[in-house]
């Protein structure tokens, strides 16, 4: 999951009220505004995400190493409550639950992560961990016997304690090959089966989690710098250029596709004015262009170029030729969006600093005419279906038009001990919000959006980072009181209706 750049206010404003209103009304919805399967293109894959440090547990079973988040879960304060991913949902152990769940519902695919030091336990080695291949190889074979494909993601932010030691993480050139080495051996062990591989999860939203924007963590963290994040960045960059290229120079007859996830928020012009059309597109070559120019085009955004200078990192021409075209597809996470004004207006910041630094002169808010651009998720991000179709339609214009998947897209309600098992089950809101973005898809397609799958974050509630169990994005229920069982909810039981389009049961779900 990932979070952007998004403005709580403190007290709710009439534009608020007015807002979470009409969301609370979303629960009384028809059958008529619903939407089906057979609307979406033939080859269009349904999924749900998962990434093994927030669900698996078992951090010292199986081999496993220790990773930069089970340091951070022992800083005391450092997480919300004191949580931990040491159980989250025991995944390590109930993996077949979470197959059965994900084959229940009907999902055609299941994102999932690889935890780095469950394969090698200090980041590098000559010989990968066997207990790991094991544990995976059971949850790859699990999901092929009930007709599930597998699409793994190698780095989910679970950098490997000792390289972050070492190294000082990303920092360093020299987690290239540790990464490159990694990637090869899951390659190995587990190409036969798995056809879709997602280097890195989110760099952006990672640099800003594991480099100090909200905690400190060995070398890597010590100054968390827009340059030590472009460094940073660049590292990411060249390590999964460089799996991508020893994938297909030497597994390409295993016929796979090799991509990155990118977090990219919607950023929409206060107005119509030329300086806020300007910063809109600025503010989107910093979130998005700081990855993708280069994925494309082989060079970073000439306005990072131009902010930054010698600060940011330029690429030989070896290396330039090595990152563009590096990607067969695009994984797109998507959560929200803001307005952009190109001046100061009042409740506007220019000074976000999460998940990257902006230019001064780009203002970020979240109102228009004291009317907010949507309601808030518990999570504090406003929701705007909108800018999901203006983000796709941005990479067909901009950047070719690349094969995209949306790898993460979901709604976050805050956990609620005083609802009874029944009442945390019923998130209406949620299957509104997953409805309005789908609509989105479907009007882009319309657009000639190269868009071929939709996998929503996420299978079930989770550990989420600094914020412990706090915030739940699942389909599915977990009490964590309870042995971890999950429970569908009513979310779960609308996408089993959506993906096998049956309009009596949505019917009947929904207006009960």
């Amino acid at each position: 999951m990932a979070f952007g750049d998004h403005i709580v206010e403190k007290e709710e404003s009439a534009g608020e009220a007015l807002a979470n209103f009409e969301i609370e009304q979303l629960e009384k919805v028809s059958i008529q505004e619903n939407i089906f399967r057979d609307r979406f293109p033939e080859d269009f894959i349904f999924g749900c995400s998962t990434s093994a440090y927030q669900i698996e547990g078992g951090v010292h079973e199986g081999g496993r190493g220790p990773c930069s988040w089970d340091t951070e879960c022992s800083i005391p304060g450092r997480i919300l409550n004191g949580s931990t991913g040491d159980i989250a949902c025991d995944s390590y152990n109930k993996y077949q639950e979470d197959v059965d769940l994900i084959d229940e519902v009907g999902f055609d695919a299941y994102r999932f992560s690889i935890a780095w030091t469950r394969i090698f336990p200090d980041g590098v080695g000559d010989q990968p961990n066997q207990e790991g291949l094991a544990y995976y190889n059971r949850v790859i074979d699990a999901l092929l016997i009930k007709g599930v494909k597998p699409v793994i993601t190698l780095y989910h932010f679970d950098l490997p304690q000792v390289l972050l030691d070492k190294y000082g993480g990303w920092s360093s050139a020299e987690i290239i090959p540790a990464f490159s080495a990694y990637a090869e051996a899951c390659f190995v062990a587990f190409g036969d089966r798995v056809k879709n591989w997602i280097t890195i999860n989110e760099p952006t939203i990672d640099l800003a989690l594991n480099s100090g924007y909200a905690g400190t963590l060995g070398e890597a963290a010590k100054v968390n710098t827009p340059e030590r994040r472009y460094l940073q960045g660049h590292h990411m960059l060249l390590a999964h250029a460089t799996a991508a290229k020893i994938y297909r120079q030497k597994y390409q007859g295993l016929d796979g596709k090799i991509g990155i996830a990118l977090d990219i928020q919607g950023y929409e012009p206060l107005t119509d004015a030329p300086e806020d059309i300007e910063a809109a597109n600025t503010a989107m070559a910093f979130r998005g262009g700081w990855f993708m120019d280069p994925l494309t085009f082989g060079q970073y955004p000439e306005v990072i170029r131009k902010t930054w200078g010698e600060a940011l990192p330029s690429f030989t021409e070896e290396e330039s030729k090595l990152v563009k075209g590096s990607i067969d597809f695009l994984g797109l996470n998507f959560y929200t969006g803001l307005y952009v004004s190109g001046k100061p207006v009042f409740g506007f910041s220019n000074t976000p600093a999460f998940p990257v630094t902006l230019p001064s002169n780009i203002y970020i808010g979240d109102f228009r005419d004291q009317v907010p651009i949507g309601g808030l998720s518990g999570a504090g991000l406003r929701i705007h279906p909108k800018s999901l179709e203006n983000v796709l339609l941005m990479l067909k214009t901009k950047y070719g038009n690349p094969l995209t998947y949306i790898t993460e897209n979901g709604y976050s309600e805050v956990r609620n001990p005083e609802l009874s098992l029944e009442e945390s089950l019923q998130d209406h809101v949620r299957i509104h919000y997953i409805r309005e973005h789908l609509r989105a898809v479907l009007s882009a397609l319309k657009g000639g959006v190269n868009v071929r799958g939709f996998f929503v974050w996420s299978l079930m509630d989770n550990f989420e980072w600094f914020w412990g169990y706090q915030y739940q994005f699942g389909l599915h229920y977990v009490d964590f009181q309870d042995n971890q069982r999950r429970y569908p909810k009513a979310s779960a039981l609308w996408f089993k209706d959506l993906l096998h389009s049956d309009r009596s049961r949505v019917q009947k779900i929904i207006t009960n």
